[in-house]
């Protein structure tokens, strides 16, 4: 069932404003890590994250106070259904008390041990896998070509992002 805040739920909410879905999908997710980054920053010892309807407001400025209601309930479930999610990563270990009982999705975790020089076992840990990439710049003639292999994703991304605003 949809959440429903006196006679205000997502289905009036699409129906008032269609285009509503579309920006709902776009931005849940970043209205969840500006929290997240807040909370952090404000070294914050909540268990839950707070915030998100002030954060809606900027997002979501058509919305009236019922509506920023329904919408925060529902991106607060999407976070809470989605806690072993790797976008959520660089705060688990900065807001321990928010990702307590969230379990990272084990295709992600990587076990590693850790041996003497005798091949004697020292520890055993797990570590969580982050997803990285290939950035390769060719010329247009071929003739130079600079490769970067197992980029971590938020660099990739920021880098792309200088790269695409200095040729704009």
């Amino acid at each position: 069932m949809p959440p429903q805040v006196k006679g205000v739920n997502l289905t009036s909410i699409k129906e008032k404003f269609p285009n509503f879905e579309v920006d709902y999908h776009k931005s849940w997710r970043a209205i969840c890590k500006k929290r997240l980054a807040t909370l952090s920053a404000n070294q914050s010892t909540s268990s839950k994250l707070t915030g998100i309807k002030n954060e809606c407001l900027q997002y979501f400025p058509y919305l009236d106070e019922q509506e920023l209601s329904v919408v925060q309930d529902r991106i607060s479930s999407m976070f809470r259904s989605s806690m072993g999610h790797p976008d959520w990563d660089p705060w688990r270990t900065k807001l321990p008390k928010i990702f307590v009982d969230s379990d990272i999705d084990c295709s992600r975790l990587l076990t590693v041990f850790e041996t003497s020089l005798d091949g004697t076992p020292q520890s055993i840990s797990q570590v969580t896998k982050t997803k990285t990439f290939t950035i390769t710049v060719n010329s247009d003639d071929g003739g130079q070509v600079f490769r970067w292999s197992e980029v971590p994703k938020d660099i990739a991304m920021t880098s792309i992002s200088e790269i695409t605003r200095a040729l704009a």
